[in-house]
């Protein structure tokens, strides 16, 4: 718990965290977008944490650029997926 002497600044840092969880928030939609195109199971698990299971391996990411990163070397754009 954090208390502010200046109320002012209690809104500043409310305000940058909601911003900041609303970008994560889209990242992640994202993220789960594109592996429901290209077929590939996924799970989001407590921490904040993605598994996805490309031909069966898990691989575990903390954040959605890690994931999007991992996605684009296992299908360059252009190249559809398995089906």
């Amino acid at each position: 718990m954090i208390r502010f002497l200046k109320y002012q600044d209690r809104e500043r840092v409310l305000r940058a965290t909601a911003s900041k969880e609303r970008n994560t928030i889209q990242h992640d939609i994202q993220v789960k977008k594109e592996l429901a195109a290209r077929k590939i199971l996924f799970a989001l698990l407590h921490p904040a944490m993605l598994r996805i299971l490309p031909g069966g391996q898990r691989r575990f990411f903390k954040t959605p650029k890690e994931a999007m990163s991992f996605i684009h070397k296992l299908h360059p754009e252009g190249e559809d997926g398995p089906e």
